[in-house]
């Protein structure tokens, strides 16, 4: 992935969210220190579990969430489709079952 720090405004900040490519190219000097900007990893949304969790299942049951359409089941078997699946977007979660 090519990133352009260029678009944070100066002493910003640039999350950095886990992807399928997690290469990055960028130039720390000139996009993010020579600027005063901050540069963040994002892992599963920092958020705190205990509060969050809790406010997607209200959102869930209001049919503000409706995270059932963002996952795919998968056999073992299926394991290597469920990565494809995965890389080419077709499947925002997929979820492996053991038998």
């Amino acid at each position: 992935m090519k990133i352009k720090a260029a678009v944070t405004h100066n002493k910003g900040e640039l999350f950095k969210i886990e992807e399928v490519e997690p290469e990055m190219n960028i130039n720390v000097h000139e996009e993010i220190m020579a600027e005063g900007k901050t540069m963040v990893g994002v892992i599963e949304g920092d958020a705190v579990p205990q509060l969050f969790i809790p406010e997607l299942v209200e959102y869930y049951k209001n049919g503000k969430f409706p995270f059932d359409k963002l996952v795919k089941f998968y056999d073992f078997a299926e394991i290597n489709e469920a990565f494809e699946d995965s890389k080419n977007g077709s499947v925002i979660k997929p979820i492996v079952k053991i038998n």
